[in-house]
């Protein structure tokens, strides 16, 4: 529990500014809310708590990598992960530690950037499938359920 903790920050909180389903910042601090500002403050203030981070979250990484039930998890947050386990990003944690968190943030925005293209083209696809069936059968395809579950998908 003390490695989620340490990554929740970092990709966001289910259910908060930044978590899973949500558009925006990094999820809630330590304290289970808040915002980036108030948690890389707190770290940044600290360099025991700083190092803590980076070395919690690489293991959880390392721990989630041995996974498989986390591929599409890792798979989603690709370039938030190899920031993090970037060595040279961890040297600029030491030397430069809001300079890191802005680093970490550019890597979730290019994430976030990724699967929002994801869903772009998923909707592409559905859409192809809606309309074989549209001009299979005509109309709306039997229901006007344009999601594609009228297609099988």
């Amino acid at each position: 529990m003390q490695l989620f903790a340490a990554l929740a920050p970092a990709f966001g909180r289910p259910g908060q500014n930044g978590g899973p389903g949500h558009n925006g910042g990094p999820g809630g601090s330590h304290h289970g809310g808040g915002n980036q500002g108030q948690w890389v403050s707190e770290l940044c203030a600290n360099a025991t708590l700083a190092q803590a981070f980076l070395t919690q979250t690489q293991q959880l990484i390392a721990t989630l990598t041995t996974n498989a039930s986390f591929t599409q998890f890792l798979q989603q947050h690709t370039q938030a992960t190899a920031y993090i386990q970037n060595a040279a990003n961890g040297n600029l944690l030491s030397s430069n530690c809001t300079g890191y968190f802005s680093g970490l943030q550019a890597a979730k925005s290019l994430d976030q950037q990724a699967a929002q293209a994801q869903q772009q083209y998923q909707q592409i696809a559905v859409q192809a499938f809606f309309q074989i069936i549209q001009s299979l059968v005509g109309g709306n395809g039997g229901n006007g359920d344009s999601s594609g579950e009228s297609a099988g998908l």
